[in-house]
């Protein structure tokens, strides 16, 4: 755990003692893991994990197990959910936006720890892609009122992106991997038990079930040219 530990102190002592905005670090967190899993993607030649293999790394073959630079990712993605949790509680964040930490602080938690289905947890960094257009679109960055044109072509790059990425991508990476899990789940419950390997399949589709709240939102916000609630807001704008 010193790892995650140390990643996520990092991002506390960044945030609380120099004072640097939430928004830019974690902007920065998602170009770094964006940039990060494109190279191993690139190194791996299996975005969708396609290769029939059992998800516990004792049962892999040499060539099947990930190297010391992806498991560093997941070390470095668990320690900035431990982070992002703060930052919900922070920000007064929804529901939405916990589940969204606490989903992806197991997955990742889990394919660190226990050796049970790293690549996959690797792969899952790739929904860092589309939450870049989306860190771009926020008014630390860029006044819509004096750039309307280009913050609602970044909208629109972030609502293509976000379906690109989530579902078009993302739910045939989720059907791979829980495939494998149904074929291996007794092989590889020497890593993980087959009830826990049950309960991050059963997050996992939760997940694309916020990803379509989500996704039906931003595809609104797009196309109706007006801001939807991101859940991160300390409180509403009241009227006057």
């Amino acid at each position: 755990f010193r790892g995650p530990a140390a990643v996520c102190v990092s991002y506390l002592f960044a945030d609380q003692v120099f004072r640097i905005s939430d928004r830019t670090l974690v902007l920065l967190h998602t170009v770094l893991a964006s940039l990060w899993i494109l190279v191993v993607v690139v190194q791996t030649r299996d975005g969708f994990m396609l290769r029939d293999k059992p998800n516990c790394s004792v049962n892999q073959t040499p060539d099947d197990r990930i190297d010391d630079f992806e498991m560093a990712l997941l070390g470095y993605m668990a320690g900035f959910f431990i982070y992002d949790l703060f930052l919900c509680v922070k920000r007064k964040s929804s529901i939405a936006w916990y589940f969204h930490g606490i989903f992806s602080l197991l997955v990742y938690v889990t394919g660190f720890c226990n050796g049970w289905a790293e690549g996959y947890a690797s792969r899952y960094v790739c929904y860092e892609w589309s939450s870049v257009f989306y860190l771009a679109s926020q008014k630390q960055y860029i006044d819509k009122k004096t750039m309307p044109r280009t913050y609602q072509l970044i909208r629109i790059v972030f609502a293509i992106s976000f379906i690109l990425v989530r579902f078009v991508y993302g739910i045939p990476l989720s059907i791979s991997f829980q495939s494998s899990v149904y074929r291996h789940f007794q092989q590889d419950s020497v890593c993980l038990s087959p009830a826990w390997q049950f309960t991050v399949t059963t997050v996992n589709n939760l997940f694309a079930i916020l990803n379509c709240y989500w996704g039906y939102m931003i595809v609104k916000s797009a196309v109706g040219r007006v801001d939807a609630d991101d859940g991160n807001q300390i409180q509403k704008n009241k009227k006057h």
